[in-house]
């Protein structure tokens, strides 16, 4: 039988186990894998998939993020936002011009 025969067999045999459908799903992904990769390509299975996920420019949009979550829940923006507008005072424009110094 091929791979595919065999990993639609496991997520099968897997959901009616009673295993979730992300474990079943990922369970029945190694099977497929262990079953249709040779040794040899099993052995450089690891460098391919750090090669293809190392992409640093894709990396910094997540780090970005986080960046945020941990001024914000640290108050280091909400502080950075009042220092600005402590520094504009009230004016016409002053929420933006606050805003644009605080980043």
């Amino acid at each position: 039988m091929s791979p595919d025969v065999w990993m639609i067999l496991a997520f099968a045999g897997f959901l009616i186990a009673g295993v979730p459908v992300a474990f079943s799903l990922a369970l029945s992904g190694a099977v497929g894998i262990m079953i249709g990769l040779s040794p040899d390509m099993l052995a450089t299975m690891g460098t391919n998939t750090y090669n293809s996920i190392a992409k640093y420019p894709l990396i910094a949009i997540p780090l970005f993020i986080l960046t945020g979550l941990i001024f914000e829940r640290a108050g280091v923006a909400i502080r950075l936002v009042r220092f600005a507008q402590a520094l504009i005072g009230p004016r016409h424009g002053g929420l933006r011009w606050s805003l644009f110094w605080s980043a």
